[in-house]
C-alpha cells in the first residue's frame, strides 16, 4: 500500500494495488473509489 499526500490541494491518495485503473466511482463529493479489473 502507498499513501501520497498533495499539500497544494490538502488531499491524499491511497493505493492498494499497482494494477491499471478500470473504473472510478464517486462515493461522495470529496471521495472517489478507483477500481481495477481482475482478469482470471
Amino acid at each position: 500500500m502507498k499513501i501520497k499526500y498533495f499539500e497544494d490541494t490538502d488531499t491524499a491518495l491511497l493505493e492498494f494495488s499497482e494494477r491499471p485503473i478500470f473504473e472510478t466511482k464517486e462515493i461522495n463529493e470529496v471521495s472517489f473509489q478507483q477500481i481495477n479489473r481482475q482478469i482470471a
